[in-house]
């Protein structure tokens, strides 16, 4: 399975369960009369999982949302080599937030979620994962970046000099 099926896969499996998980808890309130105390605590795991896992595939396909009105004033060439630059600021800034990511996770594992009794682990646990996944999808890029600036096609130098 490519990268991408599994990003695709992983982010449908997650709409399905936050569907089915909302579901039950709309039945279990309004039908039943008796709400399902977990159901809460695990639709706002699976949100905070749906949100970076589609962050990854927002960055993936240059879809995250950007402010692009100072970037139009510049010609075709400049504006890839600015581009370049903006990933090799996120990329830093991804990769500054990593260690921090890691060790909210590493604190919240010993944390129980009171309703559901997961790990609060469970939750800050994708944090780190999606920063990581997310520099590989910057790195990527990067390196196409740096491929098409030494075959004289871009001009990335531009911006980084």
């Amino acid at each position: 399975m490519t990268a991408q099926r599994a990003l695709r896969a992983a982010i449908a499996a997650l709409v399905v369960a936050q569907a089915a998980v909302v579901a039950l808890q709309v039945v279990g309130r309004h039908l039943l009369h008796h709400p399902l105390p977990w159901t809460e605590e695990i639709a706002r795991l699976l949100l905070v999982w749906l949100m970076c896992v589609g962050g990854v595939a927002a960055l993936r396909h240059a879809q995250h949302p950007r402010v692009t009105a100072l970037l139009r004033l510049f010609n075709e060439r400049h504006r890839v080599g600015i581009e370049a630059g903006l990933r090799l600021v996120l990329f830093a800034f991804f990769i500054s937030l990593v260690v921090p990511a890691s060790r909210l996770t590493i604190a919240s594992a010993a944390e129980r979620l009171p309703a559901s009794g997961l790990s609060g682990a469970a939750i800050s646990g994708i944090l780190p994962v999606s920063l990581v996944l997310m520099c590989g999808v910057l790195a990527a890029e990067l390196r196409r970046d740096l491929a098409a600036w030494r075959e004289g096609r871009s001009s990335a130098a531009w911006a980084l000099g």
